[in-house]
């Protein structure tokens, strides 16, 4: 299939993302129940976890350990609920989005009198534009700046969730990684900082993108994608 085609069919619409949701689902729940697991089988060890510092308040760390388990699998279970809410939302939120045509990405190296150089990513598609930063040092921060400001643009995710979508709805088992490409998220799909911009080429090649080439200069950096 040649880029065209397969940009087109990248830009398909669905009403509902059937195959991520169920996905995702499934994580949630074995995250919850290995959660739960935990607490009831070691329990010592987890009250030295975060989630028993900051999810039982001093009243309640007072109370019979019976009833700490019981309050906090309450608390955990109805956070993983949410989560799972939140997400099926954000889904039907990327599903009525229109994919993007184009997408331009512009870096500025700013200096920083701790950090030295910081990127500040900024991102235009049709259905906005959006920015994304990134300071310190020791890992990627070019590719978390514009990670951060991707991730911001449904019409963008969408690309990610249809070929996804694609893929599970052939194979419930396919790989996210296989099917898009490294650095396009974990338990759903996004773009993950860090990985370098390479990553994100090898991406929207996937989606059938033509990737104009990489522009740089000493404070700035910019490229061009096209459906």
């Amino acid at each position: 299939m040649d880029a065209k085609k397969q940009a087109k069919k990248m830009a398909k619409n669905y009403d509902n993302y059937t195959a991520i949701k169920a996905q995702f689902k499934a994580q949630n729940r074995k995250e919850l129940r290995e959660m739960i697991a935990d607490i009831r089988g070691h329990w010592e060890a987890y009250k030295n976890s975060w989630r028993y510092r900051e999810m039982l308040t001093q009243r309640q760390k007072a109370k019979p350990e019976t009833e700490q388990r019981k309050i906090l699998i309450e608390k955990i279970t109805k956070e993983k609920d949410k989560n799972l809410l939140d997400f099926f939302q954000q889904c039907d939120t990327i599903a009525k989005a229109e994919a993007p045509k184009y997408i331009r990405i512009s870096v500025d190296w700013v200096n920083s009198s701790v950090w030295g150089k910081n990127p500040h990513a900024e991102i235009w598609t049709e259905d906005g534009y959006f920015t994304g930063r990134a300071s310190g040092c020791g890992y990627d921060k070019l590719s978390t700046a514009v990670a951060e400001a991707l991730n911001k643009s449904n019409s963008i995710l969408k690309l990610l969730y249809n070929k996804y979508e694609q893929a599970l709805r052939k194979d419930k088992k396919a790989n996210k990684c296989e099917v898009l490409g490294y650095g396009s998220g974990y338990s759903k799909p996004y773009f993950d900082g860090g990985v370098g911009y390479s990553s994100f080429q090898n991406i929207f090649n996937n989606l059938g993108a033509t990737v104009n080439t990489w522009q740089s200069g000493r404070s700035y950096d910019c490229m061009e994608i096209r459906f």
